[in-house]
């Protein structure tokens, strides 16, 4: 278990640009230490996940004008249930098991985290997500 975590947070890159103060709260850093270096790690695998999705609803997606788009990428990650457990689950999935037991007790917030942070990942990278499946 000790080398799963161990290569878990070696394989993650590190952000340097956050800042750690005295003042952080425990979320603030579970999210930078934690949520950051996953959602960049994971970020080509992700937005791929985020295309299946738009192709699973007919490309209504493409149809779109750009502030559209930003709005149906923040109401697909908030209302679809199913597809914001599978983008969480994602992210989980490359917790070491510490960080899962930090997590796990407030669950319900970092989630809204996470779905915060996906929101705002893809609609800051809405011309990759422009890209139709290549297939």
């Amino acid at each position: 278990m000790e080398q799963r975590d161990t290569l878990l947070k070696q394989v993650r890159p590190e952000i340097k640009s956050i800042k750690k103060t005295a003042q952080a709260l425990d979320i603030e850093i579970f999210q930078n230490s934690t949520l950051r270096p996953i959602l960049k790690f994971q970020n080509d695998l992700l937005l791929e996940v985020y295309r299946q999705y738009i192709a699973q609803y007919k490309d209504a997606f493409y149809e779109l004008d750009e502030p559209k788009k930003l709005d149906y990428i923040s109401h697909s990650l908030k209302a679809n249930h199913a597809f914001r457990n599978l983008m969480i689950g994602t992210v989980i999935g490359l917790f070491s098991v510490e960080e899962y037991l930090s997590y796990a007790p407030q669950s319900s917030l970092i989630n809204k985290r996470i779905i915060s942070m996906l929101v705002q990942r893809f609609q800051d990278q809405l011309p990759l997500l422009n890209q139709r499946l290549s297939v």
